[in-house]
């Protein structure tokens, strides 16, 4: 979907090109007889073959073309039904798991920064349940164990997964290396025998 800066522009810049074709076509005679004379003599062969049909003819076929217009731009407005975006998972396959909902949330925050304080959120809770099965000790141990110094040796990850951090919420200029790092050390850890 366009920005409103975007869109914008594209508005101006249509109606500047449509203003400049105006005023090209009532100036110049030589651009008139160019462009509007062949639409004149086609708009004449076509009423001239058009006499011979019934003015109530011609007012039922504009109207139905001018219906069919509007019908398909709103039946491509309309959303689409449901049950097409439908997908019937088997029983043994769960329809979001950690990953899709770590790239979904991922995905918000860049447009709604209580995503990101929710993304943080997920990825502490999944560091979490890594450190306590690795390591064999309960879940609030370990929870407590990622605000200190002792599960990772690298600072960024550390600082990311930082609940204080999170609550000035600025904007980052890089969030997916961190992420991606933050990902990388959980997987580090999952992975040390």
């Amino acid at each position: 979907m366009p920005r409103p800066k975007a869109r914008f522009l594209a508005l101006l810049a249509g109606l500047t090109l449509a203003v400049l074709l105006s005023l090209l076509l009532l100036l110049v005679p030589a651009a008139r007889a160019f462009v509007l004379e062949p639409i004149v003599k086609t708009v004449e062969a076509a009423r001239g073959a058009l006499r011979y049909v019934s003015q109530a003819v011609q007012w039922l076929v504009a109207l139905l073309i001018l219906f069919i217009f509007v019908m398909g731009y709103v039946g491509s407005r309309i959303p689409k039904s449901r049950h097409e975006y439908d997908i019937r998972p088997r029983d043994n396959i769960p329809i979001e798991g950690p990953t899709m909902r770590v790239a979904r949330m991922f995905d918000e925050s860049a447009r709604y920064r209580h995503k990101h304080v929710q993304l943080v959120l997920e990825l502490r809770d999944l560091a979490a349940r890594v450190l306590a099965q690795r390591r064999g000790i309960p879940l609030l141990r370990a929870k407590e164990i990622l605000d200190s110094e002792a599960w990772t040796n690298d600072p960024v990850v550390r600082e990311y997964l930082s609940t204080e951090r999170h609550r000035v919420m600025r904007r980052r200029r890089r969030p997916h290396v961190e992420v991606a790092r933050v990902l990388a050390e959980i997987e580090r850890i999952h992975q040390e025998v």
